[in-house]
């Protein structure tokens, strides 16, 4: 009894609490309210979700058609560890990207998918707001309508691939710009709709759609690897809360890809394999791929894989599409009902577009319950640190 009191308190559920929690909302209320008058008459009367529509033409238009300062962005390697990182340097006098999360939410606030609106004025995702984004490089329909598409993305953080690749792996020490090519695949026409609550088809035709900009993004000059990637949800980094997945073409193949495919190298027997032929961690499986459980880092941590060994996703036939659509989907809606929609990553691991090393590709979905993945690991394979050393040093 003790303890459930003490919980009931440290969960707002005492009076004192409540009240406290109260004063707090409204006087947050009142200081926006405020911030609201002093913007004029003429901001006072045009409609929030025009006012912010607005600003993010405003945005696009003050950033160019890649939207960020490519020398912002900087490759360094540490020569005692092998470990890469990206380091994004702060530049005010830049335009900030546009963001339905605040940074301070990242560690708490929910997707809540379902209880978005279908259609959202604010977002550059949703239908009518196309002109928005950069134009599209292939689209999904249905009945006319998109149901996907893919475009370059206007704010990357790799930029300018220009073909000088830098191979394998960094050298010990070596600076190097951070080159490569980014899109973006929405996901879902709805804006409340996310991979849980597509039909098996409309997943199939985006793992489809994710495989095609794959192959596009791999025959450029200068590519090394390929990295596919959905955030969902702030927890795991994203900034735009329309289902979006992500294709980013790298002039590296990043440490921990080289890692996977000497694992997976080691031995004659498949290790993917194996794990997708254990009975006890079976999700979900048909003629083409299966969804299983796997010993991670991260709790909760779903592989779906075709069955027969493809080294990239690009190799995927449309029928293993169509299969691991379905399988992504399944999952999804499992975390979904277990986990009440929790925030998630979901990766596709492949091998470097040079190697001819054995390898099993493989999609992975991590759940966020509570951790911050919002720092790069998952999505680039390469952690993304603000702070060089030189400015730590001196801080």
């Amino acid at each position: 009894l003790a303890t459930a009191t003490l919980l009931k308190a440290q969960r707002g559920g005492t009076p004192d609490r409540q009240r406290c929690r109260q004063q707090r909302v409204m006087s947050r209320a009142e200081r926006q309210a405020a911030r609201w008058q002093t913007l004029g008459s003429s901001a006072r009367s045009t409609p929030t979700a025009s006012l912010q529509s607005m600003q993010f033409e405003a945005v696009l238009a003050s950033a160019g058609s890649k939207g960020d300062a490519p020398s912002r962005f900087e490759l360094r390697s540490n020569p005692a560890t092998d470990e890469v990182v990206l380091y994004v340097l702060p530049d005010p006098a830049l335009p900030q990207k546009p963001r339905h999360y605040s940074h301070a939410s990242r560690g708490g606030n929910r997707c809540a998918t379902r209880a978005r609106p279908a259609v959202d004025a604010r977002c550059p995702f949703c239908p009518g707001n196309e002109k928005l984004c950069n134009a599209d490089l292939a689209t999904v329909t249905t009945n006319g309508a998109w149901t996907a598409r893919a475009f370059e993305n206007a704010f990357p953080i790799f930029h300018a691939l220009d073909g000088a690749g830098a191979g394998d792996r960094l050298g010990a020490g070596d600076r190097l710009a951070a080159r490569g090519a980014m899109e973006v695949l929405v996901a879902a026409r709805g804006h409340n709709e996310g991979l849980a609550d597509l039909s098996p088809a409309a997943a199939g035709e985006l793992v489809t759609l994710a495989r095609d900009r794959f192959n596009a993004l791999a025959a450029r000059r200068g590519v090394r690897s390929v990295r596919v990637f959905q955030n969902h949800g702030a927890r795991a980094g994203a900034s735009i809360s329309h289902a979006h997945w992500q294709c980013v073409a790298l002039g590296f193949v990043p440490p921990n890809a080289l890692r996977r495919a000497a694992a997976q190298a080691r031995g004659d027997a498949c290790p993917v394999r194996a794990l997708m032929d254990a009975p006890e961690t079976l999700v979900w499986e048909d003629a083409n791929a299966r969804a299983f459980a796997v010993v991670a880092p991260r709790r909760g941590t779903v592989w779906v894989a075709p069955r027969r060994r493809r080294a990239r996703i690009g190799e995927l036939t449309d029928d293993e599409c169509r299969s691991i659509g379905e399988g992504l989907r399944t999952v999804a809606r499992a975390m979904c009902q277990a986990w009440d929609d929790p925030d998630f990553n979901l990766v596709a691991h492949s091998a470097s577009l040079q190697s001819t090393e054995r390898f099993h590709a493989y999609f992975e979905i991590v759940p966020h319950r509570r951790e911050d993945a919002s720092l790069g690991s998952l999505q680039y394979d390469v952690p993304i640190s603000h702070l060089p050393p030189e400015q730590c040093a001196a801080e």
